[in-house]
């Protein structure tokens, strides 16, 4: 069953990945492109051109407006003394569970996209690797990241 946890990302995650998706397919609409102008001088059928429209306008549909929405709703996460519970997933339900005793570092990031709508990525690190919590208000992310190593830190002396 899945719970929901008190932290969220932040609602403007929603136009970053849309634009983020949108830039990543953006290739397509010039072979979309080309291919309208073979048809049109090549007078190659115009099934081609129409078939590979109507897969773009899918592609679209899927990636830039459906699995950003779900990613949105599906993304939460709480910070306590003891550990770090992420929960996220599209088709695929995941839940982690990160131990404060084995965070080594936080980190947070912010590309152009990002930065643009004042929001930043936080990156805990373990020995067994990294988890990312996406997409948070600047400000919360910086109390985030503040939070989680005073709690790994604590967690460390207790060893």
């Amino acid at each position: 069953m899945r719970k929901r946890l008190d932290g969220k990302i932040d609602k403007n995650a929603l136009i970053v990945w849309r634009l983020t998706a949108a830039i990543i397919i953006s290739p397509s609409i010039l072979i979309l492109a080309a291919l309208l102008l073979l048809s049109l001088l090549v007078n190659w059928p115009i099934w081609i051109f129409a078939a590979t429209l109507m897969l773009t306008l899918l592609a679209v549909l899927i990636l830039v407006v459906l699995v950003p929405k779900l990613r949105y709703i599906r993304w939460s996460y709480a910070i306590k003394e003891q550990g770090i519970e992420l929960h996220h997933g599209i088709w695929l339900w995941k839940k982690t569970l990160i131990p404060m005793v084995r965070v080594q570092h936080v980190e947070m990031k912010q590309g152009p996209l990002l930065r643009r709508y004042g929001l930043a990525s936080i990156t805990i690190s373990t020995a067994a690797g990294s988890h990312t919590i996406p997409a948070l208000v600047e400000g919360t992310a910086d109390h985030v990241q503040r939070e989680i190593s005073a709690y790994a830190e604590v967690s460390k002396d207790d060893l």
